[in-house]
């Protein structure tokens, strides 16, 4: 005797297919804060080298637009894919403004050559770090060693070259931050798994 049964079977299937989770809102948004950050970093990062040039402020508005123009290519990235990624470099750039505008406070009090607009910079500069604070973090620690390396090593080096490297690192640090979470974007788009139902009649 024969008994139909219907037996439904899920079977995960990995297929190529792009995950795009981004919006036109998120893709702007990668923009300016990319913009903002990048510019921020490459402006840090090149102007105590460029300042041992003759052409100290060219120099220097040209760090600063070439890691603007990266970020703006990274951040449209990242938020024409990823809009999660974009809101957690929101969010890191928020807490990164707000903890620099404390420290900014707290020199304004403490130094008496600081004023408010020294503070709001400090604001604006934890605010760049905030959206990239990993690779940040990872380029201040390897240029404070390296600027360390040099203050030791060379008699005629000095603070200005610790801080030089240190500045330096930070902001090579964050470009590359930026690229990464952009790579990383791609990727996440790249395979899914969705489920395959199919039937089959079972008796005996």
């Amino acid at each position: 005797m024969w008994i139909g049964l219907l037996c439904s079977l899920v079977v995960p299937r990995a297929v190529d297919a792009q995950a795009f989770r981004g919006s036109t809102a998120s893709t702007l948004g990668g923009v300016a804060l990319g913009a903002y950050s990048g510019s921020v970093l490459g402006l840090l990062g090149s102007v105590l080298p460029c300042n041992r040039t003759l052409y100290g402020p060219k120099c220097a508005a040209t760090g600063a637009s070439v890691g603007g123009a990266l970020g703006v290519a990274m951040g449209g990235l990242i938020g024409a894919q990823n809009q999660d990624e974009t809101i957690v470099r929101l969010e890191g750039a928020g807490v990164g403004a707000l903890i620099g505008s404390g420290v900014g406070i707290i020199l304004r009090r403490a130094v008496r050559q600081y004023d408010w607009e020294d503070a709001a910079t400090v604001a604006v500069v934890g605010g760049a770090f905030g959206a990239t604070p990993v690779g940040s973090g990872i380029g201040l620690g390897a240029g404070a060693v390296v600027g360390s390396l040099v203050w030791l090593t060379f008699p005629r080096a000095g603070l200005q070259d610790f801080i030089l490297f240190t500045m330096a690192g930070a902001a090579l640090g964050g470009m590359v931050d930026w690229a990464d979470g952009a790579s990383d974007a791609k990727r996440d788009g790249g395979r899914t798994s969705i489920p395959l139902s199919f039937s089959m009649p079972a008796g005996w």
